[in-house]
């Protein structure tokens, strides 16, 4: 079971892996199918429903601002969604992230070097990516690998206009597109 809230709607995920949204109805976001089955995660965005399917799919209901709401082709081995305003998140599990929807602000052109990912979020116009450090399995004898710290979070790939990259330890201002903390 989870909840979850767009813009002007709210959702709900009922414990037989079927949704029900209810609200202001604006881009047709609530009306989830009644066939929509399996679902292990939600999220809303602006005038959308974004639902995880148990097989690795994704469904969407609703629109992007004044654009029907589509899921690419071929999406699949999906783990984790995420939804903004206008754009989604999905992490697949192998460690990468795919993003859709309409680029405010740069928020779907994910960094080319954005990889073992372990978690996604996505604000209004920005995106974020918990990240790991990768994982060495039968290495050579004799090599090592030391991580500064066990999670980083690559902040927005976005203008930062509104500091929304700037990282914590940085502080206001200082963009951190693509950068890691630590």
């Amino acid at each position: 079971m989870a909840i979850a809230a767009g813009l002007y709607h709210s959702i709900a995920l009922k414990s037989d892996g079927t949704v029900v949204a209810w609200g202001f109805n604006n881009g047709g976001e609530c009306n989830i199918p009644s066939n929509l089955t399996g679902v292990v995660a939600i999220a809303g965005g602006g005038d959308y429903t974004l639902a995880l399917k148990s097989d690795g799919t994704v469904f969407i209901q609703g629109r992007f601002l004044d654009a029907p709401a589509y899921v690419p082709a071929g999406l699949g081995n999906v783990v984790a969604i995420a939804a903004g305003n206008a754009h989604c998140l999905a992490l697949k599990a192998d460690g990468t992230v795919v993003a859709w929807g309409i680029d405010l602000d740069g928020a779907i052109e994910i960094p080319v070097t954005l990889n073992h990912v372990v978690a996604v979020a996505a604000g209004g116009a920005h995106s974020l990516a918990l990240t790991a450090p990768p994982v060495f399995r039968n290495a050579p004898s004799g090599l090592t690998a030391r991580a500064l710290s066990a999670f980083q979070i690559s902040l927005s790939w976005m203008d930062n206009s509104s500091d929304e990259s700037a990282s914590p330890s940085s502080g206001p201002g200082k963009p951190a597109k693509g950068q890691g903390l630590g």
